[in-house]
């Protein structure tokens, strides 16, 4: 569904896409990616899910939930802002488990949003891509609790490229409202980040997951 959605949109806002130029924030992602340094990982991952925060609170109040948007935007602000940079950086990424995702705020959130906006909706603005950031991060950094044993190198792919995919996208769609001053964030930047996730899922991220997975992972 949200593929035939995306599409429709794409198509739709192809002739105002090219206001903005994707590539570079791709590179820089493509960059940060295969950086084999944790932190920098982590801390463009962060800027993606920033994103998301950034366009869910937008939906919110577009649709009335002015109350909802404060909330979310300053319980982000507060206290979630640069959260898994700091648990990376001070190697603290302990007690989440391969079946739990990365933070229970992420997932309670995700549950008022897809109640105030509907689930199409959600799928719609790629907001969705919240509850996939949340399950593939920990397995994506080596979480202590996620059982080694199980996570090969075909079983590390399917966390690391729709993983790097989102980041990819959010990052791309970030630059894009940021140059468009938000007037473009439906149009113009989704379809830009839906070139940017493509691209990756498709060339930049498959060839990263042997080099993500041993720096990460560090196997004996």
């Amino acid at each position: 569904m949200r593929f035939l959605l995306c599409l429709v949109l794409a198509f739709a806002g192809t002739a105002q896409a090219g206001v903005f130029n994707h590539r570079p924030s791709l590179r820089a992602t493509e960059r940060a990616l295969s950086s084999e340094d944790p932190v920098k990982i982590a801390a463009e991952a962060n800027r993606a899910v920033g994103a998301i925060v950034r366009a869910a609170t937008r939906a919110l109040r577009m649709h009335g939930h002015g109350d909802l948007a404060r909330q979310l935007n300053a319980e982000w602000s507060g206290e979630w802002d640069g959260y898994l940079t700091r648990q990376v950086a001070m190697h603290e990424l302990t007690g989440i488990g391969d079946h739990e995702p990365l933070s229970q705020w992420l997932a309670d959130w995700y549950e008022v949003l897809e109640l105030a906006l509907g689930e199409t909706l959600c799928a719609f603005l790629h907001l969705d891509d919240i509850k996939t950031f949340n399950y593939t991060v920990p397995v994506v950094f080596h979480f202590d609790s996620v059982d080694g044993d199980g996570i090969d190198m075909a079983e590390y792919k399917l966390h690391w490229v729709p993983f790097a995919g989102i980041v990819a996208y959010w990052s791309t769609w970030l630059a894009c409202e940021i140059v468009t001053y938000g007037a473009g964030w439906f149009l113009v930047c989704t379809p830009a980040g839906m070139l940017a996730e493509y691209a990756t899922v498709k060339w930049i991220a498959p060839p990263l997951t042997d080099e993500a997975w041993r720096f990460l992972w560090r196997p004996e």
